[in-house]
């Protein structure tokens, strides 16, 4: 009693929606195109009907409805359904065709409620089950459309047929199996609880019959510590290279100075006699000597590091345990030393 309750009540859930859907889409105008496209599907769909070729009259009839959602055409293809053994979609699209004739106060709600009254004895049962509590982030996919977790445990309706159902979780092995719904009967699936996913690390073993590298075709690059630069050495071309980039830095910030301090006199910020300045031509003179003063830190320090790197290169040694030195850095604002290691 209680299995029937909840079918019937499913039953009423789904034709509401449909009914919803249905009614929803015939409150919007339908184009002239659409519809005569509707018609042609239809006309095409009952002639393979009438011909018993329902593999290809189906889907015209549910290309047609969604162009054009008529009574009809909804009739026509819950016949379609049922006489291609699909009694459950049958039987579903029967029950809402009946919701929509008794809304329009259509006649034909009678027939589309015998119909579908007629298949309730033939509709296939399944009910999943979950064996234990649910594992987290379970997600169980009945041919390829997901359940939803309120059905789980509930009888509900399938056409016949194979069916295939997997579960899976983030972090666990994948249930999959597969069962035959059968006209009239119920088939109730029970997913066992999901084993976490485990890896196993694998140490490779040779192989008995591996041919071994002839030891006489096999060269060795030499080890000895004197094949390889010394780290100081490297060292030297590191504080080497830096030397060279202050140099130009400090080239570049001093031609930059004395396009600045040209450039206010030529331009009349400050005179050649007095030397009285605007306020721009001041601020473009105090930028001028901030960019000479950093000139000057800039090519100091890269002819220090020049030479740091001349004398770590001139007295690198094939073995040392650490080698360290004094590396200038200079920024556009700022100017210093830092100390660097190797080992």
């Amino acid at each position: 009693m209680i299995l029937q309750k909840t079918l019937h009540l499913a039953a009423f859930t789904s034709s509401i929606v449909a009914t919803l859907s249905l009614t929803a889409a015939v409150a919007v105008a339908q184009p002239s195109d659409s519809r005569a496209n509707a018609d042609l599907l239809f006309t095409q769909a009952r002639d393979l009907a009438a011909k018993g070729n329902y593999v290809e009259a189906c889907p015209k009839f549910e290309a047609s409805l969604r162009l054009d959602p008529a009574l009809g055409t909804r009739l026509n293809l819950a016949d379609c359904y049922e006489a291609s053994g699909k009694v459950a979609s049958a039987w579903a699209m029967f029950r809402a065709a009946a919701d929509v004739a008794k809304i329009n106060r259509d006649p034909r709600e009678q027939l589309a409620s015998r119909r579908a009254t007629a298949l309730e004895a033939k509709l296939p049962k399944l009910i999943i089950r979950i064996d234990g509590p649910p594992t987290p982030g379970l997600t169980i996919v009945r041919s390829g459309a997901a359940i939803e977790p309120a059905m789980l445990g509930s009888a509900t309706y399938v056409d016949p047929g194979r069916t295939v159902i997997t579960a899976s979780a983030p972090g666990f092995v994948d249930f999959t199996t597969t069962v035959e719904a059968k006209v009239g009967e119920s088939v109730e699936v029970v997913v066992p609880p999901l084993t976490t996913v485990t890896t196993t690390a694998t140490t490779a073993t040779p192989s008995p019959t591996t041919a071994k590298p002839n030891p006489a075709l096999v060269t060795k690059a030499p080890t000895h510590p004197s094949s390889r630069m010394p780290k100081r050495r490297v060292v030297a071309f590191a504080v080497g290279g830096t030397g060279i980039a202050l140099t130009g830095v400090g080239i570049g910030l001093g031609i930059s100075a004395n396009n600045l301090w040209s450039g206010a006199f030529n331009d009349g910020l400050c005179k050649q006699q007095t030397n009285e300045c605007t306020s721009a031509g001041q601020a473009q003179t105090d930028k001028a000597r901030s960019r000479a003063m950093l000139s000057t830190v800039a090519v100091g320090t890269g002819v220090v590091a020049l030479g740091v790197a001349t004398y770590l290169y001139f007295t690198s040694r094939s073995h040392h345990t650490a080698e360290s030195a004094w590396v200038p850095m200079v920024a556009p604002d700022q100017a210093g030393m830092a100390w660097v290691s190797s080992f």
